[in-house]
Formats: C-alpha cells, structure tokens, sequence
C-alpha cells in the first residue's frame, strides 16, 4: 500500500457546495475514469522493479479523488519467468482513505481479482509485466478510460475486462464497442464500427505518383485497403520483358499499415485487376486477361504485369516516358 497526496470527494462529510460541482460532473459521467492524458499514468522509474504513478484526478464509484503530486510503487519480486501484476486505485469507505496498490498477478497477461472491498472493487490503471532477471518493468498495459460529455474512450481493449455493465459504450483506437444483451441474455462486447486512415504509396524509381490508398479497420479485426493511384513514367522509355514484365514496379509500395495476410485472394496470394489503362493517347484494353496489376499483400509489392506475355507487342509497346496508367484496387487482409 502507498499513501497519497490526495483530497478525495465522495467520503462521508467530504462534499460541500463547491466541491459538489466537479464531484457531479466527473461521476455522474461514468463509473470508472480520469480526467487528463496524463491523469494517474503509470511509467517506468529508476529503481528495482519500480514505478511512478503521475498526479491527476481519477475516480470510481462515486469517489473523486485529486491527487495533488507523483507516487512511487515497487513490485513483489519474481523467482522465474515473467507476471503481470495489476496497479490500482484501492477506496475504502471505512477508512475514507484512497491508496495505491500494485496486486500481484500470474504469468498470463489477464486482470487479477480486484475485489478485496467488494463494494468498492479497485480501479485498473495498468496491467504491468515484471520479469525475473531483470530489475526494469518491462512492458505496460494502459488501463486507464477517459469519460466526459456522454463518452469513454480508452487505449487498450482489455478495459474491456473490467467495464462490464450492460449497456457500456467505449471507444478503443477508432473502434466503437457496446456491451449488449446477446443470444440467450448472455453479455457480449459487439464493435460497431471502425476508424479510416489515409496514406501515400512509396515512390518508385522512374515514376512518379499522384493518389494513395486509405486502410479501414473493419469491426470484424480485417482491414479493407482501397488503392487508387496515378503512375506517371519520369524515367526513358521502359520496355516490357517476356521474362519479368514491367517488374521495376515491384517495390514495396504500400506500407506496414496495408499489408497482411490477404483474405480472399487468389492462389497465388495476389489481388489482380484489371482496368482500363491509357496511355496518354494510346488506349490500351484488357483483352482475355491480358494485362493486370497485381499486388502482394504481404509485402506491398505492386506488379503491372502481362497474363499472357508471349501475346503482347513488347517491341511496339514500350511504357514511354510521361505516360501515365491508373490503378483502382480493393483488398482485405488480416
């Protein structure tokens, strides 16, 4: 256990006029929460296994509580392997006293039982992973959520773990998610819907690029890419090899946020598409899948490329220098 500098609100006699128009706000917002970024943030100190809470305000039912200046907390030695320990918030409505407290937990990373005051169980702050051998905490699960005006959001979904009630709605990184009555009255967490992000492709030596492609994050943990660029040829005259094709395309031009296993691909995990190319005043047109783009979800690889090499005019064909060709492509990957 760990005294704070702390005045609390919500103890018996601790609420007045005054005090009483933040206490409201904060609880009548949510159950459990904190007020600022860095409110009640736990990191990493100097010291063996040791941890540093910052100042801020926090609170849980129906409890406010201003912490007034950091506190220190070290955790309980390991012999072997590696644990997760739980860093909470403990209010005791005999004592009227808020406390710092680190509960030890086991080798899995899940949330340890939090109730030794049954009526007031403890308010997560992090999940924190010690390891033997080693005097630094090494890794922190943020545990904290934000609430105020009608919402919570949060960092990791394992606030998920301890936000249980029916009813619950909480933003985590972009994705809504509502805890319901599902089949049978049984509680579930159900993700209605999700965040979108926009990004440019890598330049390829020889061309340049207009457009990019955005990556949304499905509800069902895919992620849709939707590619629409622009490839102008800056470079000379780039003829098409029967051998490679036109292969100087193939570095990886979608980044780490587009790339994955892909789902619903074909057999040689390539998404191809086929659209209507035209080279400035030449109109190219697919013809018995001739021509394709071709992408490799895994490494973000992008291919213009020939089905049927052995039928294109290479020598008459060549991509000329400032001819441009688009690109318009839908994937999903994991």
């Amino acid at each position: 256990m760990v005294a704070l500098n702390v005045t609390s609100l919500g103890y018996a006699g601790s609420i007045d006029e005054v005090s009483g128009a933040r206490y409201f706000n904060m609880v009548g917002s949510s159950r459990y929460g904190v007020l600022g970024a860095d409110h009640l943030k736990v990191t990493i100190t100097t010291g063996d296994r040791m941890l540093r809470v910052l100042p801020g305000t926090a609170w849980a039912h129906n409890i406010v509580d201003e912490v007034a200046s950091a506190a220190t907390i070290q955790l309980n030695a390991i012999a072997s392997g590696s644990r997760w320990d739980l860093v909470v918030l403990r209010r005791n409505p005999a004592t009227g006293q808020t406390t710092l407290e680190a509960i030890e937990g086991v080798s899995a990373k899940t949330l340890p039982p939090r109730d030794s005051i049954p009526s007031h169980p403890d308010q997560p702050l992090a999940l924190v992973r010690v390891q033997a051998g080693q005097t630094t905490v090494q890794e922190i699960e943020d545990l904290r959520v934000w609430s105020s005006e009608g919402g919570m959001t949060a960092n990791s979904l394992m606030v998920r773990n301890y936000l249980a009630s029916p009813g619950t709605s909480v933003e985590i990184n972009g994705t809504q998610w509502v805890r319901r009555l599902g089949v049978g009255g049984a509680l579930e967490w159900v993700a209605i819907g999700g965040e979108v992000s926009f990004h440019s492709v890598a330049n390829q030596t020889g061309f340049s690029s207009i457009g990019g492609y955005s990556v949304t994050r499905m509800p069902n943990g895919l992620r849709r890419v939707d590619l629409a660029v622009d490839y102008r040829r800056t470079g000379s005259n780039m003829n098409y090899s029967t051998t490679y094709g036109w292969r100087q395309m193939g570095v990886p031009a979608i980044g780490a946020e587009g790339r994955g296993q892909p789902v619903g691909a074909s057999i040689n995990s390539m998404q191809t598409v086929e659209p209507l190319f035209k080279f400035n005043s030449r109109l190219v047109l697919p013809q018995e899948n001739m021509i394709a783009w071709r992408l490799v979800p895994a490494s973000g690889e992008l291919l213009f490329d020939i089905a049927q090499p052995d039928a294109w005019p290479a020598s008459t064909w060549p991509w000329r220098t400032d001819e441009q060709c688009s690109v318009r492509m839908t994937y999903f990957v994991q």
